[in-house]
């Protein structure tokens, strides 16, 4: 997990501080306070809401497991809170969530490099040439 000292230390969800500059307190897309009717402070506050909304322990449990990967992705990923995720950002986590090795490495979905253009690198994948699978 992320704490504000920025220090290697994995902090549960429930104890999570995220540092104010991505906090969500000035999100981009928070909507102002005389219009806001849940009235939380932050994306961690609208997260914690959001998720008292649903009465199921097992809900919760996975809801709250996929907003702290969202909400962890977008601050050590894309360096912003997550209520300044763009649609940009929406996509490029769809290629994240559809294969974290390839996305993280930096390539598209036909195994293209997003850094250089014209590159092509095997789309075999390494676990599909695994002995252990």
């Amino acid at each position: 997990m992320i704490v504000a000292d920025r220090r290697a230390i994995v902090t549960p969800w429930e104890h999570l501080r995220l540092p104010h500059e991505v906090d969500g307190s000035a999100g981009a897309f928070r909507a102002p306070l005389s219009t806001y009717i849940l009235g939380m402070d932050n994306d961690y506050e609208d997260i914690q809401a959001w998720l008292a909304l649903h009465k199921s322990p097992a809900t919760q449990r996975a809801y709250r497991k996929e907003a702290e990967r969202l909400i962890l992705w977008a601050i050590v990923a894309r360096g912003k809170a997550l209520s300044s995720l763009t649609t940009k950002d929406a996509t490029t986590i769809g290629h994240f969530c559809t294969d974290p090795r390839r996305a993280s490495a930096g390539l598209d979905p036909r195994g293209h490099t997003r850094r250089r253009t014209g590159a092509r690198l095997s789309t075999t994948s390494r676990r599909a040439r695994s002995p252990m699978r």
